[in-house]
């Protein structure tokens, strides 16, 4: 049996079920630890991989993941450890102490580290730097491993299966439509306000990914968000219909490249409407594959009102170019492709003495 270890995810979600299908097709399967955030981790994981929720109580994890080590570690190709949180430093331990290679899995909790409690942000830069392999997704986080010193990276970004798409203008009900967490570089606040101006007043708009009692951007943003009579909040719901069913996704950010919910809208045929920050304009294509607007609030509204006046024929050939944009450049095929050369890799050099 190959198995793939996956260690410290807080959740196992929708966005992580085809790396786990286009590996079990050749031949690993997976062993995932959780703390299952959101309580659906169970029913995403595919069928013959096991899932185990990780335990509340420090010293009762430490015994549980050791218990695990000593039953199945000649069984393991190697672990993915994921970093955010101060128990991250017991993966590096386990995986040396096994003799097991581990890649450190980065998708964003290097935005925050110097916000995070001492013991954290130490135990994080302990798997940055004795981990085998980091895996980054996004071009900002290089930068900041370079500051920490970190070595041996691997840039691979988010990719998306080929899924059913809607391009007929006329079939979508929602103009704009934002699927994502509210955090501090996400401007929520700019697309409240403009959905309040009069020229908006009669669109419906839809919000997917309200976490009311989860991070204080979302408690300060509550009473503005949920008080708009144009804008339907929820919370995290399978997107898709939701997807098939709009007309824009907004992305007003201080990070685009290779947001997942963004290449996930794009390849349903929604057409996107995001900051121009950097890598932007390595997935949408001003004009052709949507709209790309310089990262300030009244930008983003003239995007929004130029968004509104576009003919139904000019729309759905950018939203047919915004398919083809991501089924041609962030295809899983090509993606597994890349990952599975660098699993190979790592499998092939020796491991820690």
């Amino acid at each position: 049996m190959n198995i793939i270890l996956i260690l410290g995810i807080d959740n196992f979600s929708r966005k992580n079920i085809p790396q786990v299908e286009y590996f079990n097709k050749i031949g690993y399967v997976f062993d995932v630890f959780t703390t299952d955030r959101l309580k659906d981790s169970k029913r995403n994981l595919p069928g013959g991989n096991d899932l185990f929720i990780l335990e509340p109580s420090f010293f009762k994890r430490i015994l549980q993941i050791y218990r695990y080590l000593k039953k199945r570690s000649n069984c393991i190709k190697h672990v993915e450890a994921y970093p955010g949180g101060r128990f991250s430093m017991f993966y590096v331990l386990f995986s040396k102490l096994f003799k097991l290679k581990m890649i450190t899995v980065e998708r964003g909790d290097l935005l925050y580290l110097n916000r995070y409690p001492l013991i954290t942000k130490l135990s994080m830069i302990l798997c940055y730097k004795f981990s085998d392999v980091v895996w980054y997704k996004e071009f900002y986080m290089k930068k900041i491993l370079d500051k920490l010193k970190v070595k041996n990276t691997f840039f691979l970004h988010n990719s998306i299966k080929n899924t059913s798409y809607n391009t007929n203008y006329l079939d979508k009900r929602v103009e704009f439509l934002w699927v994502n967490r509210i955090i501090p570089e996400r401007k929520i606040s700019w697309f409240t306000d403009i959905l309040k101006e009069n020229k908006f007043k009669d669109t419906k708009n839809l919000l997917l990914g309200f976490q009311d009692i989860l991070e204080n951007e979302q408690r300060r943003s509550s009473s503005k968000v949920l008080s708009l009579n144009n804008l339907k909040v929820c919370g995290y719901i399978e997107p898709e219909d939701s997807y098939l069913s709009s007309k824009y996704f907004v992305l007003p950010s201080d990070i685009v490249f290779c947001n997942n919910s963004l290449l996930e809208a794009m390849s349903h045929g929604v057409v996107p409407l995001v900051s121009d920050v950097e890598g932007a304009r390595l997935i949408v294509e001003d004009g052709v594959s949507g709209i790309v607007f310089e990262h300030n609030k009244r930008a983003f509204q003239s995007a929004m009102e130029k968004a509104l006046n576009i003919s139904k024929e000019q729309y759905e050939i950018m939203a047919k170019n915004a398919v083809e944009k991501v089924r041609k450049d962030f295809s899983y095929k090509k993606w597994g492709e890349k990952l599975l050369a660098k699993y190979k890799e790592l499998e092939k050099e020796e491991v820690w003495p």
